[in-house]
Protein backbone atom coordinates (compact mmCIF):
# COMPACT_ATOMS: atom_id res chain seq x y z
CA UNK A 1 0.00 0.00 0.00
CA UNK A 2 1.05 3.34 -0.33
CA UNK A 3 2.71 5.12 2.33
CA UNK A 4 -0.22 7.57 3.03
CA UNK A 5 -2.54 4.80 3.67
CA UNK A 6 0.32 3.30 5.97
CA UNK A 7 1.00 6.01 8.33
CA UNK A 8 -2.11 6.67 9.63
CA UNK A 9 -2.60 2.77 10.19
CA UNK A 10 0.12 2.60 11.78
CA UNK A 11 -0.57 5.28 14.47
CA UNK A 12 -4.61 3.67 15.00
CA UNK A 13 -3.85 0.51 15.44
CA UNK A 14 -2.14 1.19 18.35
CA UNK A 15 -5.59 2.62 19.72
CA UNK A 16 -7.69 -0.50 18.19
CA UNK A 17 -5.46 -3.07 20.05
CA UNK A 18 -6.57 -1.26 22.91
CA UNK A 19 -10.06 -0.82 22.51
CA UNK A 20 -10.51 -4.77 21.25
CA UNK A 21 -8.29 -6.70 23.22
CA UNK A 22 -7.03 -5.09 26.08
CA UNK A 23 -3.70 -5.81 26.25
CA UNK A 24 -1.74 -5.94 23.06
CA UNK A 25 -0.23 -9.97 22.02
CA UNK A 26 3.00 -8.47 20.31
CA UNK A 27 6.57 -9.33 19.55
CA UNK A 28 9.05 -7.59 21.44
CA UNK A 29 9.97 -5.78 17.69
CA UNK A 30 6.39 -4.73 17.15
CA UNK A 31 6.11 -4.16 20.91
CA UNK A 32 8.90 -1.59 20.81
CA UNK A 33 7.35 -0.05 17.42
CA UNK A 34 4.01 0.34 18.77
CA UNK A 35 5.31 2.39 21.81
CA UNK A 36 7.42 4.40 20.16
CA UNK A 37 4.14 5.36 17.56
CA UNK A 38 2.22 5.78 20.63
CA UNK A 39 4.48 8.89 21.29
CA UNK A 40 2.33 10.11 18.41
CA UNK A 41 -1.01 9.68 19.64
CA UNK A 42 -1.32 12.94 20.57
CA UNK A 43 -1.12 14.67 17.32
CA UNK A 44 -4.11 12.65 16.46
CA UNK A 45 -6.60 14.87 16.80
CA UNK A 46 -5.03 17.36 14.10
CA UNK A 47 -5.51 14.57 11.72
CA UNK A 48 -9.03 15.35 11.97
CA UNK A 49 -8.70 18.58 9.78
CA UNK A 50 -7.75 16.31 7.17
CA UNK A 51 -10.70 14.63 7.27
CA UNK A 52 -12.77 17.90 7.70
CA UNK A 53 -10.62 19.33 4.45
CA UNK A 54 -10.75 16.30 2.50
CA UNK A 55 -14.87 16.24 3.06
CA UNK A 56 -15.30 19.92 3.10
CA UNK A 57 -13.44 20.24 -0.36
CA UNK A 58 -14.92 17.14 -2.03
CA UNK A 59 -18.47 18.75 -0.97
CA UNK A 60 -17.69 21.87 -3.07
CA UNK A 61 -15.68 20.30 -6.21
CA UNK A 62 -14.47 17.19 -5.75
CA UNK A 63 -12.34 17.13 -8.62
CA UNK A 64 -10.19 19.67 -6.74
CA UNK A 65 -9.49 16.40 -4.17
CA UNK A 66 -10.51 13.32 -5.50
CA UNK A 67 -10.82 13.17 -9.26
CA UNK A 68 -13.32 10.65 -10.95
CA UNK A 69 -10.75 8.48 -12.27
CA UNK A 70 -9.36 7.84 -8.71
CA UNK A 71 -12.40 5.64 -8.03
CA UNK A 72 -10.83 3.10 -10.57
CA UNK A 73 -7.53 2.87 -8.69
CA UNK A 74 -9.16 3.27 -5.12
CA UNK A 75 -12.14 1.44 -3.73
CA UNK A 76 -14.44 3.81 -2.15
CA UNK A 77 -13.86 1.52 1.11
CA UNK A 78 -9.95 2.81 1.22
CA UNK A 79 -11.19 6.38 0.58
CA UNK A 80 -13.87 6.20 3.39
CA UNK A 81 -10.99 4.15 5.61
CA UNK A 82 -8.57 7.51 5.05
CA UNK A 83 -11.06 10.04 5.62
CA UNK A 84 -14.09 9.23 7.26
CA UNK A 85 -13.68 6.44 10.07
CA UNK A 86 -10.66 8.68 11.26
CA UNK A 87 -13.63 10.95 13.00
CA UNK A 88 -15.30 8.21 15.08
CA UNK A 89 -12.45 6.40 16.19
CA UNK A 90 -10.98 9.33 17.47
CA UNK A 91 -14.08 10.61 19.47
CA UNK A 92 -14.08 7.14 20.58
CA UNK A 93 -10.61 7.33 21.82
CA UNK A 94 -10.92 10.41 23.05
CA UNK A 95 -13.91 9.43 25.68
CA UNK A 96 -12.02 6.18 26.02
CA UNK A 97 -8.32 6.70 26.59
CA UNK A 98 -6.57 9.38 28.52
CA UNK A 99 -4.24 10.95 26.97
CA UNK A 100 -0.96 12.19 29.07
CA UNK A 101 0.46 15.22 26.57
CA UNK A 102 4.25 15.65 26.87
CA UNK A 103 5.31 19.43 27.63
CA UNK A 104 4.13 22.11 25.59
CA UNK A 105 7.52 22.71 24.23
CA UNK A 106 8.36 19.31 23.22
CA UNK A 107 4.79 18.44 22.39
CA UNK A 108 4.73 21.43 19.60
CA UNK A 109 7.88 20.73 18.24
CA UNK A 110 7.28 17.04 17.30
CA UNK A 111 4.33 18.30 15.91
CA UNK A 112 5.51 20.72 13.67
CA UNK A 113 8.37 18.40 12.56
CA UNK A 114 5.26 16.09 11.55
CA UNK A 115 3.30 19.26 9.50
CA UNK A 116 6.93 19.74 7.93
CA UNK A 117 7.08 16.36 6.74
CA UNK A 118 3.42 16.12 5.41
CA UNK A 119 3.79 19.79 3.72
CA UNK A 120 7.16 18.43 2.27
CA UNK A 121 5.86 14.90 1.27
CA UNK A 122 3.20 16.59 -1.17
CA UNK A 123 6.15 19.26 -2.39
CA UNK A 124 8.40 15.47 -2.81
CA UNK A 125 5.64 13.57 -4.61
CA UNK A 126 4.61 16.56 -7.20
CA UNK A 127 8.40 17.03 -7.74
CA UNK A 128 9.29 13.21 -8.28
CA UNK A 129 6.10 12.01 -10.12
CA UNK A 130 4.35 15.27 -11.46
CA UNK A 131 1.56 15.10 -9.89
CA UNK A 132 0.14 16.80 -6.68
CA UNK A 133 -1.19 14.41 -4.19
CA UNK A 134 -3.76 17.23 -3.70
CA UNK A 135 -5.24 18.22 -6.95
CA UNK A 136 -6.29 21.63 -5.85
CA UNK A 137 -2.49 22.82 -5.35
CA UNK A 138 -2.33 21.96 -9.73
CA UNK A 139 -4.64 24.91 -10.01
CA UNK A 140 -3.32 26.85 -7.60
CA UNK A 141 -0.83 29.76 -7.98
CA UNK A 142 2.32 29.85 -5.89
CA UNK A 143 1.12 32.38 -3.95
CA UNK A 144 -2.12 30.62 -3.50
CA UNK A 145 -0.50 27.68 -2.93
CA UNK A 146 1.20 29.53 0.10
CA UNK A 147 -2.07 30.95 1.46
CA UNK A 148 -3.58 27.26 1.06
CA UNK A 149 -1.17 25.32 3.00
CA UNK A 150 -0.51 27.97 6.08
CA UNK A 151 -4.23 28.28 6.38
CA UNK A 152 -4.11 23.83 6.23
CA UNK A 153 -1.61 24.52 8.51
CA UNK A 154 -3.32 26.82 11.32
CA UNK A 155 -6.00 24.43 10.92
CA UNK A 156 -4.64 21.39 11.89
CA UNK A 157 -2.71 23.47 14.97
CA UNK A 158 -5.95 24.86 15.77
CA UNK A 159 -7.43 20.86 15.67
CA UNK A 160 -4.58 19.38 17.95
CA UNK A 161 -4.77 22.15 20.93
CA UNK A 162 -8.96 21.20 20.76
CA UNK A 163 -7.76 18.06 21.29
CA UNK A 164 -5.49 18.44 23.94
CA UNK A 165 -8.65 21.11 25.52
CA UNK A 166 -10.92 18.30 25.02
CA UNK A 167 -8.54 15.72 27.26
CA UNK A 168 -8.16 18.14 29.95
CA UNK A 169 -11.67 18.72 30.03
CA UNK A 170 -12.98 15.25 29.74
CA UNK A 171 -9.87 13.06 32.19
CA UNK A 172 -8.99 16.45 34.23
CA UNK A 173 -4.82 17.55 34.32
Amino acid sequence: GSLTARIPTKIFSPMLICIFQGTPLLSPVEERINKNILKLKNIKMATVSISVAFWGLYAYDRELIYPAELDAINPSWLNHSMHTTILPLLVVELVICAHKYPPSILSNLWFLTIIFIFVYRIFWVHHVGGIWAYPILGVLGPCEKAIFLICAVCVMITFYFLGEQLTKWLWGK
